[in-house]
């Protein structure tokens, strides 16, 4: 187990954010900006919570897309908001 100073735990010890979460009470170190969610870097439970607004550590959903296309040898095409279809923001065809 990877402790930091003062022999405290660290993110290094997490393979989530949740997990990392779950240990704020005894580790409150972990939770930098004191926002209830520790270790923020780390991938977080799987799940997607939309808001209103933007916050910190948000991620956006078609940057998040794209990569994953693109990881998985895929083609992501950028179009001029004209050239879309029906005036959509974004569109997708999924092939397997």
């Amino acid at each position: 187990m990877i402790r930091g100073r003062g022999g405290r735990l660290t993110c290094a010890n997490f393979s989530t954010e949740a997990e990392a979460s779950a240990a704020i009470p005894s580790n409150p170190q972990l939770d930098r900006d004191r926002d209830g969610r520790a270790c923020e870097t780390l991938p977080g439970t799987g799940e997607t919570e939309l808001h209103e607004e933007a916050g910190l550590g948000d991620g956006d959903l078609l940057d998040f897309a794209s990569v994953q296309t693109l990881l998985n040898r895929g083609t992501v095409y950028v179009l001029n908001s004209e050239d879309m279809p029906d005036g959509l923001v974004a569109a997708s065809v999924f092939r397997y």
